[in-house]
């Protein structure tokens, strides 16, 4: 990843991931703005769309978790009756300023009725939030999201509001 965000044509990086795969975004976003790819590399993350993130996909455990904030943290979500807490912001590394994060996730009604551990979806604090209303069983919600045309245009949408030039 580094390689791609060290490139003198690059110029906005946008990290996009699907329930796991939204939380690695996320760390690899957060590594990025911690000059783990370079000085100044951070400036260049604009954007990140995150599909349904699920809160076990983090493979430092809960380091990207903080406390969620009475302002952001929208939706209850549920672990074994508990709130786990939501990800952290992302500031970008020159500026300071919160770098823009779209979450697209299923309902509060199916997120709290899904299995416990592994689809507890996790908000994100300072993100703008859509929901999606899947009928049929929380696991289904949850696959259906990934397959769904709807949620891939919106976040095509997103993407190419924020200046993606290449985004497919």
């Amino acid at each position: 990843m580094c390689k791609a965000v060290t490139e003198p044509a690059t110029k906005k990086v946008f990290l996009i991931g699907y329930s796991r795969g939204a939380v690695l975004a996320h760390l690899a976003a957060t590594r990025i703005m911690n000059g783990s790819c370079g000085y100044g590399m951070g400036a260049k993350v604009t954007w990140l769309g995150l599909v349904d993130p699920v809160e076990v996909g983090s493979p430092d455990g809960y380091a990207a978790m903080e406390d969620c904030d009475a302002t952001v943290a929208r939706y209850s979500v549920y672990d074994n009756a508990r709130t786990q807490g939501c990800l952290g912001l992302v500031r970008s590394s020159s500026t300071g300023q919160p770098v823009p994060v779209s979450v697209l996730m299923k309902t509060t009604e199916a997120n709290a009725a899904a299995d416990p551990f592994l689809l507890s979806t996790t908000p994100v604090n300072g993100a703008s939030y859509r929901v999606f209303d899947f009928k049929g069983t929380a696991i289904s919600v949850h696959l259906d999201m990934g397959r769904s045309g709807i949620v891939r245009k919106a976040l095509e949408a997103e993407g190419a509001a924020r200046g993606g030039l290449r985004y497919r």
